[in-house]
């Protein structure tokens, strides 16, 4: 007589070999998906720089980017520097808002050349960080880029080791 189907022995070998072939795919995985995270993050902070400069030469007022990075790390953008983890000391600047920890989880920052206050500054009418540059690095698992802010207000974004889309290695 003879027999259509697979045997339980045949099952479970294909099984076994669909879950080795999974296991070594796996690294490649997180290693996408903190190429993703690393990629908006930088993206969200080198966007709140721009939104701040235009602010700035829009108002003719001073515009700060602080940055608390101890523990859970946020950024916000206001008129004064500020504590952005105690909202109540920061003025909001309208339709700018704050990036956090909890938003990119689990993007940490590594290294901050902001001056020890940890803010920037963006000048009235010109926009300019004159004296006020600085770099953010940012890591999640195996990846590692950086937000570099110069005194002319210019934002570039870099990855450390690797290129990835629009983002280009430092």
């Amino acid at each position: 007589m003879k027999q259509f189907g697979f045997s339980l022995i045949e099952m479970l070998i294909v099984l076994a070999i669909v879950l080795i072939v999974f296991s070594m795919a796996a690294p490649a995985f997180q290693h996408q998906i903190n190429l993703g995270k690393i990629s908006r993050v930088l993206d969200s902070v080198s966007s709140q720089f721009s939104r701040a400069q235009l602010v700035a030469m829009q108002s003719n007022q001073a515009v700060h980017v602080s940055l608390n990075h101890s523990g859970h790390w946020c950024l916000h953008v206001s008129m004064l520097p500020c504590n952005c983890q105690k909202p109540s000391t920061c003025s909001s600047v309208v339709s700018i808002p704050t990036i956090n920890y909890y938003n990119h989880n689990p993007v940490k920052i590594v290294n901050n050349t902001f001056n020890p206050a940890g803010f920037t500054r963006f000048a009235p009418s010109t926009g300019l960080t004159a004296g006020h540059a600085g770099a953010i690095t940012f890591n999640a698992g195996d990846v590692t880029g950086k937000v570099i802010l110069s005194n002319m207000g210019r934002t570039r974004t870099c990855l450390l080791n690797q290129q990835y889309g629009h983002i280009e290695q430092c």
